[in-house]
C-alpha cells in the first residue's frame, strides 16, 4: 500500500532493478504470465504470415502498414480468442445495424443492440470498442461475444461503429461515440460507458465531453478496461512502458497513434484526446467509475497516473488488476473462461451498485 503513494520519479527507481530484469522476458516466455496466455502466443508465433492484403493499405502512408498488418492478424486470431459458441444468440436478441444521425447530421453512425432475451433490462452499457481510435470494429468476434455475455448477464449493451482515426482524425470518432451516449440515454435512460484500450480512452473523453456540453447527467457511470489515456510519446514517465514493452502489440503503436488519432500536436494535448491531460479540475463531477488494468501491460502505469488524479478530483473511482493478464486479454472467453466470465461479472456488479 505504501508503494502507491511514491511519486512516478520515486517508482522509476524503485523499480529499476525490475525494470533491467524484465527485458530479458517477452510475451512467450514471461513466468509471471498467465499460462495459458503463454502457450497461446507462442504458438501464434509460429503461425505463417498472412499472405491478405488489407483493404486500406492503398489509402495508408506506408509508415503505417504495419499497423494495418497487425490488424489483420488480430482480426484472423479473434475467433479463437472469442470462443467456441461466440456466435450463438441463445438468451440474447440482436438488433445490427441500426442507424443514428451523427452529431453534425451529415452522415449515420451503425449501432448494435444486445438485449437479454426474456426481460427489459433495467440499465445500458454503451461499448466502444478497442483498438487505438482507429483499428478493429464493433463486429470483432471478442466484442461480440462480450456484448451478448453481458446482455446474457441482465444489461442492455449499445455496441456503436465509430469512425476510425485512419479515415478521419480527432476529434470525429469522438463525436460520433459523443452522439451514440446522447442517444442511448434519450432512449434508455442515462447509461453506463464500457472500453477497452482505445475504448476507455473514448468513455473518459465522452464524459468530459459530456461535462463541458451540460449532458453529464446522462452518464451513470464509466467502466474501462486498460485504457490508452496518455498521449506524449517518448515519457520516462511509466516504468510499465519498459516493463513490458512490445507484450501483445508494439510500443511503436502507441507512439503512431498520437501521430494518426492526433496529426495537430496541439490537439494530443487536449483531454478529450487523451485524458490524463486532464487537470482535477476538468475532472470534478465524473461519475463513478472503474480503472481495471492488467499487471503486463505498457499501458498500466499510465491508467493508473489517471486513476489518481481521479481520486484527487474526487472523484469516485476504483482500480482493479488483473494479476498475469497482457493487455485486455480479460476479454478473451476462448484462452481464458474463467477471466473473461469474471470480468463479465465485475462489470455487472459495478453496473448494479450504481
Amino acid at each position: 500500500r505504501r508503494a502507491r503513494l511514491l511519486t512516478s520519479a520515486q517508482l522509476t527507481t524503485a523499480m529499476g532493478e525490475r525494470v533491467e530484469s524484465a527485458k530479458q522476458y517477452d510475451v512467450t516466455n514471461d513466468p509471471r504470465e498467465d499460462t495459458r496466455l503463454r502457450v497461446a502466443f507462442s504458438e501464434a508465433a509460429k503461425a505463417p504470415p498472412i499472405e491478405e492484403e488489407h483493404p486500406e493499405k492503398k489509402s495508408t502512408k506506408k509508415e503505417y502498414h504495419y499497423i494495418l498488418d497487425l490488424e489483420m492478424g488480430w482480426k484472423a486470431a479473434a475467433g479463437e480468442l472469442a470462443g467456441k459458441g461466440w456466435e450463438d444468440n441463445t438468451g440474447v436478441t440482436v438488433k445490427k445495424n441500426l442507424e443514428i444521425p451523427s452529431e453534425d447530421g451529415k452522415f449515420k453512425i451503425p449501432v448494435d443492440v444486445y438485449t437479454p432475451s426474456e426481460h427489459e433490462p433495467k440499465d445500458t452499457i454503451v461499448h466502444y470498442h478497442g483498438g487505438g481510435m482507429m483499428l478493429l470494429s464493433k463486429d470483432l468476434p471478442v466484442y461480440v461475444r462480450t456484448a451478448k455475455e453481458l446482455a446474457r448477464a441482465g444489461v442492455r449493451v449499445v455496441l456503436p461503429e465509430f469512425t476510425s482515426a485512419l479515415k478521419e482524425p480527432f476529434p470525429r470518432g469522438l463525436h460520433d461515440c459523443y452522439s451514440t451516449a446522447m442517444w442511448a440515454a434519450d432512449k434508455y435512460g442515462a447509461v453506463i460507458l464500457f472500453g477497452d484500450s482505445g475504448g476507455g480512452n473514448l468513455s473518459f473523453a465522452v464524459a468530459l465531453l459530456a461535462k463541458e456540453r451540460k449532458t453529464i447527467g446522462k452518464i451513470k457511470g464509466i467502466y474501462t478496461l486498460a485504457p490508452h489515456v496518455w498521449g506524449s510519446y517518448p515519457t520516462t514517465k511509466f516504468p510499465s512502458l519498459v516493463n513490458f514493452k512490445d507484450y501483445g502489440f508494439p510500443y511503436q503503436l502507441l507512439v503512431d497513434i498520437t501521430k494518426i488519432y492526433t496529426p495537430d500536436p496541439k490537439d494530443a494535448k487536449s483531454p478529450l484526446a487523451f485524458p490524463a491531460e486532464a487537470t482535477v479540475e476538468e475532472l470534478k463531477g465524473l461519475p463513478p467509475c472503474v480503472v481495471h488494468v492488467d499487471e503486463l501491460d505498457m499501458v498500466t502505469d499510465a491508467a493508473t497516473f489517471f486513476y489518481r488524479r481521479l481520486l484527487e478530483a474526487g472523484v469516485k473511482a476504483r482500480h482493479i488488476t488483473s494479476g498475469g493478464l497482457v493487455h485486455i486479454a480479460d476479454l478473451y472467453h476462448g484462452v481464458l473462461p474463467d477471466v473473461a466470465q469474471g470480468m463479465v461479472a465485475l462489470v455487472k456488479s459495478f453496473v448494479s451498485s450504481i
